[in-house]
């Protein structure tokens, strides 16, 4: 854990679709609005930023949900 983390400061969130039985860092299955609530800063918190970085689909389907909870800050790596 990194001192940001520590400090409530930086959060990471690793999703897998598919895991095997060794999985054990993060959420399953497809981003939900209830994990980012969950996981992430408060929507549009000043002094926060969503970073995005995956497979083409996975970025997407995260840049869907976030505008559909009217999440401004947020940056998609290409």
């Amino acid at each position: 854990m990194t001192e940001f983390e520590k400090q409530g400061k930086l959060y990471y969130l690793p999703i897998v679709q598919a895991p095997d039985e060794n999985w054990t860092m993060g959420a399953t299955g497809r981003i939900t609005p209830r994990m980012i609530e969950s996981m992430m800063p408060p929507r549009n918190q000043e002094d926060s930023i969503i970073l995005i970085c995956g497979g083409d689909g996975m970025k997407k389907e995260v840049e869907e949900v976030l505008k559909e909870m009217d999440y401004r800050n947020y940056f998609v790596f290409n």
